[in-house]
Parts: structure tokens; C-alpha cells; sequence
């Protein structure tokens, strides 16, 4: 696929029309700044910059204070200070606020706001309250996070079907995760979610965190993959020799399941529509009630969910937006990412030479 780097006139359009959202935002909530500590949301403004050491937890080592004004001002430890600085925020414009490592940077962020009307998108702070729908912001993608989006998910699709293809009967569950991870490093892509079954445990366990258990006929492959703060999803199954009859039919089930989703979602369309029509198809394929045994998916981005569809889902479909729909038939498992567009779904994790069921992509028989 190649090396890919980041347009520079898309980024620096990217973060002004990412600013001007968050000062509508600020407008429209009568507030005068907000403070941003989640990862997601520091990288959505950003573009990409990375804030966070510690990779399983939700906030990054600096908050981001952004005013109505259009002041930036970011809040780290000292030992943060100087990377944040010359390589992730001071070319962005952004001022740097030390405060020392062995001391809470809450009396910092106090005197920077003192008097002003601010909100924060973490609960860590009694004194600031929550800055609601904020995650909204993200929903639609600009020109750069799509063109950066589309890069991730042909990697993350060539990740899965690599491990797919290069894993033998008698190989562990682990083998197949550690070929995941393998093709992630190199590229900087950091794996969010890698779930691996084999046998058995694809229909015992929605969410099956890999093991040492060799896989013997039948593997499951699922990825989330990050950078940027950007988010992908994609799944994929092999079965070594000739497919079992159940399997062909739940597989052709479950793949017009996926199309019904994709199909339905398009611009304007409320969320719960798109749910309902996923609904109609389980029913149609004679599966009325797994829908029941794990969610279906939703809006991708920067979260692996931006949020889950429901029967009671408020949220309307945008156009530039980023899907990832994951119906399940016990046994078998459909999912990739797809970006919203007025002509219709562009599927941004696919494997051009994967087989297919349906138009989705079918057990790979070796």
C-alpha cells in the first residue's frame, strides 16, 4: 500500500474548521473556554497530535484549554513539557503550562480560568461541569480525516486477512493476535481491540480475548486499529477445509444482516431507521432474535464506537461519517468500516481479493 503521509494544506484546514466548530460550540453553551483531557477528543482537534503515554487510559498526560477567543493553552507535568512542545503542539500554535510532576495540575487550570465560564470533557474536576454533546463535533469528517481514514482501513483490512491467510491448523490463538500486531507496528498504528477465536469459541463468546488454545478448523479475526486517534474496524473468519452446510447458511444470513445496515445507512437517515431496517433483515433470514446477543455497531471514529445504534437511538446519519456495523449469527460474524457519502456507502476496510457472500466478505475456505 505504501508509505502515506498527511496532506500539510488539508491539516492546517482540518484544525481551522475543527476551532471554528468548537467556538460555535463555546457560543452556543454561553461558555467562555472548555478544557479537553480526553484522548479522543485532544486528537480530533489536533489532527493526530499524541498526548497520551499510558495507552489504556482514556486521558493523555496534558489538558487542552481552548477559549471563545481562540487562546490555546496546554497543561502538562514538566517531564511531558518539552516533547508536547517541539513535537506534537508548539508548531499548532499552542502554549505550554507546566506545572511540577509531584503536584496536581488542578491549581494551574484554576488560575488560567479564574473567572471565566469553562466546562471539561472529564468528570475529574468537581468545579468544572460537563461539556455536553461535545463527542458530537466529531461525528463529520473533514477531506484530511477522510483521506486518512481511508489509509488506515486498507491497512487494517490487509492486517486481519494476513493473519487469516498466514495461519496454520495446530497455530495458537495468540499466533494469529501476534500477526496482527506485527502488521500494526511498523506503521504506527496502535492495535485498540484484537480478538481471536478458533473452534468452539467462536460460538461460545461474543468478545473472545485470545488464548493459548490451537485452532484446529474454523479461526475468527477481530480488529480495531488507531493513529491519528482515528479508529477502524474490520472482521474476518477462515475455515480450514470444506465449509460445514450450517456455516454456509449462517454466513449468507449474516452477510445480508450487514448489507441491510450498510444499505440503509445514508445521509439523513435517523439512527434508529438504520436499526430497525438490521432488524427486519435478521427476521428475514430466519434469525429474528440473535440481535439480542451483542450489540450491532455504530458510529466509528475517534472512539471504536462513536456510539451504539439502538431502537432508541436519537442520532440522524451525516454524510462524511464513519460506520462500523458488526452482526453476529452464532458461529459466524460481519463487520467493516464504512464511510457515509451521498452516492453510498464506501467500504474503507476491504480486501479487494477477499471471497464474498452477498457483497459482504464470506468465510474463507483453505
Amino acid at each position: 500500500m505504501g508509505d502515506f503521509s498527511p496532506d500539510a494544506a488539508l491539516l492546517a484546514a482540518e484544525r481551522e474548521e475543527k476551532e471554528a466548530r468548537l467556538r460555535n460550540y463555546l457560543r452556543q453553551h454561553g461558555l467562555d473556554a472548555v478544557v479537553l483531557a480526553r484522548e479522543a477528543n485532544i486528537a480530533w482537534l489536533t489532527a493526530g497530535a499524541r498526548t497520551r503515554v499510558v495507552t489504556t487510559q482514556e486521558g493523555g498526560a496534558a489538558a487542552l484549554i481552548y477559549t471563545v477567543e481562540g487562546r490555546k493553552i496546554a497543561v502538562t507535568g514538566v517531564p511531558e513539557a518539552r516533547r508536547l512542545e517541539e513535537e506534537e503542539l508548539g508548531s499548532l500554535g499552542w502554549e505550554i503550562a507546566a506545572h511540577p510532576w509531584d503536584q496536581d495540575p488542578e491549581p494551574l487550570l484554576r488560575s488560567i480560568l479564574k473567572g471565566r465560564r469553562a466546562a471539561a470533557d472529564v468528570p475529574w474536576w468537581p468545579w468544572l461541569p460537563p461539556a455536553r454533546d461535545l463527542g458530537r463535533l466529531r461525528y463529520r469528517l473533514t477531506p484530511g480525516e477522510v483521506e486518512r481514514l481511508r489509509w488506515l482501513g486498507a491497512r487494517t483490512g490487509a492486517a486481519v486477512a494476513q493473519a487469516c491467510r498466514a495461519h496454520q491448523p495446530g497455530e495458537s490463538e495468540l499466533a494469529a493476535a501476534a500477526r496482527v500486531h506485527a502488521a500494526l507496528a511498523a506503521d504506527g498504528i496502535t492495535p485498540a481491540v484484537v480478538l481471536v477465536a478458533g473452534d468452539d469459541r467462536i460460538r461460545r463468546y461474543r468478545h473472545p480475548l485470545p488464548t493459548p488454545r490451537p485452532v484446529e478448523r474454523y479461526l475468527m479475526v477481530v480488529l480495531v486499529a488507531e493513529k491519528w486517534g482515528l479508529h477502524a474496524a474490520a472482521t474476518r473468519l477462515v475455515h480450514f477445509g470444506p465449509l460445514p452446510l450450517e456455516l454456509e447458511r449462517k454466513q449468507a444470513a449474516v452477510a445480508a444482516v450487514d448489507r441491510a445496515f450498510i444499505e440503509a445507512t445514508r445521509p439523513g437517515t435517523p439512527v434508529k431507521e438504520v436499526f430497525a431496517a438490521g432488524l427486519r433483515a435478521y427476521a428475514a433470514a430466519g434469525y429474528p432474535e440473535e440481535w439480542r446477543l451483542h450489540h450491532q455497531g455504530g458510529a466509528i471514529g475517534y472512539a471504536p464506537r462513536e456510539y451504539l445504534a439502538t431502537a432508541a437511538s436519537t442520532e440522524v446519519v451525516e454524510e462524511n461519517q464513519a460506520f462500523a456495523w458488526n452482526p453476529s449469527i452464532t458461529g459466524v460474524k460481519s463487520e467493516d468500516t464504512i464511510l457515509v457519502t451521498g452516492a453510498g456507502a464506501e467500504v474503507l476496510t476491504a480486501v479487494p481479493d477477499w471471497p464474498l457472500v452477498d457483497g459482504r466478505p464470506a468465510i474463507l475456505v483453505r
